[in-house]
């Protein structure tokens, strides 16, 4: 890691038939996975499914959840 950051990780299978699976990704929550993926889709095509898992919904939640204590 650089920086003391976060280290990122993304875990990918390759099935026989030439279809690429992001299995997981690790050190990003909300909606920065989809960025974080963005190269490879870019590169390999279409999405066919996306599934989130409960990280992408935290970061939206705790901004919600903020606003609420400033009373906005």
């Amino acid at each position: 890691m650089v920086g003391g950051g976060i280290m990122k990780e993304m875990k990918v299978k390759i099935l026989p038939t030439g279809e690429v699976k992001i299995m997981e990704i690790k050190g990003i929550e909300g909606k920065g996975c989809v960025e974080f993926t963005c190269f490879l889709e870019k590169e390999l095509g279409d999405v066919i499914d996306r599934q989130f898992t409960d990280d992408y919904y935290k970061e939206e939640h705790e901004y919600t959840e903020e606003m609420e204590r400033q009373g906005k």
